[in-house]
């Protein structure tokens, strides 16, 4: 079976992939072949001759020779071995990342044992392929030829021997890239322009979010402009490294592991730990490395690394899927935006295993990782299943520091709202939990009190009537619910645990500040769920401003109190009803009604919520002044 009409491939692939894909490809090839220094730098020859400011990626690696280059870059699948299995680089990444929006040209320049190439890899507009182009030579004869491999030398008027940077001289070996663009004059030191990749320290920010630890491997510089306005950019090498505001700076790259778990000099509080998950039938087991900050990053590192915290899957010195997106944190019992900031959760799976046909493996891109094997054969990571286990075991620096960011924000309903919602919802609002049981397979620590503990029947029970609801929920007796880690045996159950949470919070802790409310759903801290309520909202505080001036001034703290609570008290018997059609809809559609979206509209509309306040109002602080 032969490969034909790879443009259409290439191109595909490259849509697939995600940005900066390309230094992705050029680092892992240089790291496979054993460089020890990569330089992202400048073609500054086209610089002082065209005024062009090209991109290139040097490396001191193994190099190819004259008879492997072309036979290396003029196959599809072939980057120095042939296509590997899935763990493997495919010999294809640097093809498909780089020349789609490089048609006019990407320029190949190696050195090994002596013999410097050069090779072409160009678009042919003609046929929509991609091949190396034929360059005019002259052989050791004088004579005339076209050859696809040359020595490199001056062709299209420019000196190609002196983009060879110096520790690659020095060594003997290595290879450069030097991107063309689509256009003889495109500028492509900022990367694919077409996909927004021109940011300041955008390349360095990805590759020290994409490479979780290469330090002691290589040696990673980004070369920098000082300034993204192309009139600021250094017109000759010479000088732009010069001087306290030079106008080109080399950055050296070192990976996320160390801006995460180094974030400053000198003392730096962090806790950390590993916790093992699994998920699917085939239990797919993972890994989740965690890092805690207890203080704030200082300003040391602006556009150098993330700022905040993220979620990402660690495979094979690789991060895949980052993201800091709070509904992701959620799955992992992350509800509060402080804690958010400043812990990172990294999730190792298991690698893909040909025995088992089990585990992880990346798509063709490189850019996300797949799942093999079980039900899941194909899915992409199944990290909410993983982040419920986490957060089920919730460590407990973790739930701490969850505790210390909610404290005194959240409210109670009132007592005889309360029963109400009891009688009606209590026994339906059901939450995962580890209950003491002679018979359990897993040690737990008891913390609550719960109903005497037995064994489990083996023949069939006979069905009791259900008991009514808004009692002590099986909190009497002795302590009989805990948590995971201890010596009692227990097993995991679902319990009736009454109503969600509320907060009334500002709008920075919100995670989207133009809504009126969110419910997280439930952690270790919040087991029933939290639900806030933006105290700043436009709709919220023309009520609170309203009804503050109904009544004297000195009140006005009191009135807003008393909204907030009563906003909060209506969106948990919100949620606290849709838990009665659970069952009767798929948890897809549960989840749409309790989304920020739908619950803000929910809580506007004032009439049943004004007669609520008046009636409040009116009891603790008499009649509303005359308008």
């Amino acid at each position: 079976m032969r490969t034909s009409n790879t443009g259409p491939l290439i191109e595909r692939v490259h849509r697939e992939s995600h940005p900066f894909q390309w230094a992705r490809e050029a680092l892992i090839n240089a790291k496979e072949a054993g460089a020890t220094q990569v330089e992202f730098g400048v073609e500054w020859h086209a610089v002082e001759q065209h005024s062009v400011y090209r991109r290139t990626i040097a490396d001191n690696g193994s190099g190819m020779a004259y008879d492997e280059i072309e036979k290396f870059l003029n196959t599809f699948g072939g980057g120095g071995k042939p296509i590997g299995d899935v763990h493997q680089n495919y010999g294809i990444g640097v093809k498909t990342s780089l020349l789609p929006w490089n048609k006019h040209g990407l320029v190949v320049i190696s050195v090994k044992d002596g013999d410097r190439s050069l090779v072409w890899l160009q678009h042919d507009p003609a046929t929509g392929e991609y091949g190396l182009r034929q360059i005019p030579a002259t052989d050791d004869t004088g004579r005339d030829t076209i050859e696809h491999v040359v020595e490199p030398s001056l062709i299209d008027d420019l000196d190609w021997s002196l983009t060879i940077p110096a520790f690659i001289r020095e060594a003997g070996h290595g290879t450069v890239l030097i991107l063309l663009g689509n256009e003889p004059d495109e500028d492509t030191v900022l990367g694919d322009h077409t996909r927004e990749e021109g940011r300041p320290h955008a390349l360095r920010h990805y590759l020290n979010t994409r490479v979780w630890d290469f330090v002691q491997d290589m040696d990673v510089k980004v070369l920098e402009f000082r300034n993204q306005d192309r009139k600021q950019w250094p017109r000759e090498r010479a000088g732009a490294f010069s001087g306290s505001k030079a106008p080109a700076h080399r950055r050296t790259v070192v990976g996320a592991k160390a801006s995460i778990v180094q974030p400053a000099p000198g003392d730096f509080e962090i806790s950390t730990g590993t916790a093992h998950v699994s998920a699917g039938t085939a239990s797919l087991g993972a890994k989740i490395h965690w890092w805690l900050w207890k203080e704030d990053r200082p300003n040391l590192f602006s556009g150098h690394f993330p700022k905040n915290g993220y979620a990402a899957a660690l495979y094979n010195g690789e991060l895949y899927d980052r993201t800091d997106h709070h509904s992701s944190y959620r799955s992992f019992g992350i509800s509060h935006k402080a804690v958010r900031e400043k812990l990172w959760i990294i999730v190792e799976p298991e690698p893909y295993d040909s025995e088992t046909n089990a585990g992880v493996y990346p798509d063709s891109s490189r850019s996300r990782l797949l799942v093999q094997g079980s039900a899941l054969a194909g899915a992409y990571l199944p990290m909410a299943d993983w982040g419920a286990q986490f957060a089920d075991n919730l460590p407990q620096e973790i739930a701490d520091a969850l505790a210390t960011a909610t404290a005194g924000s959240t409210g109670s309903v009132d007592r005889e709202w309360r029963d109400r919602l009891l009688e009606r919802f209590g026994s339906r609002w059901r939450i995962p939990r580890w209950i003491a049981s002679p018979n359990g397979q897993h040690g737990i620590e008891l913390t609550q009190r719960g109903g005497t503990p037995g064994n489990r029947a083996a023949a069939k029970a006979k069905k009791k009537p259900q008991a009514a609801s808004g009692g002590a929920g099986g909190r009497s007796g002795e302590p009989a619910i805990g948590k995971s880690g201890g010596t009692v045996p227990g097993r995991a159950a679902r319990t009736g645990a009454g109503l969600p949470e509320y907060a009334i919070v500002p709008e920075s802790d919100m995670d989207e500040p133009q809504m009126l409310a969110e419910y997280l759903g439930q952690s270790s801290v919040h087991p029933t769920g939290l639900l806030r309520v933006n105290i700043q909202h436009p709709a919220l505080a023309e009520v609170i401003n309203n009804w503050q001036n109904a009544y004297p001034d000195h009140l006005a703290g009191n009135i807003a109190e008393e909204i907030g609570d009563v906003y909060g008290q209506i969106a948990v018997a919100k949620v606290a009803h849709s838990e009665h059609y659970r069952g009767k809809y798929d948890p897809t559609t549960i989840e749409e009604m309790r989304s920020s979206k739908a619950l803000t509209m929910a809580l506007l509309g004032l009439m049943a919520e004004d007669a609520m306040i008046a009636t409040r109002l009116g009891g603790k602080y008499g009649r509303r002044k005359v308008a």
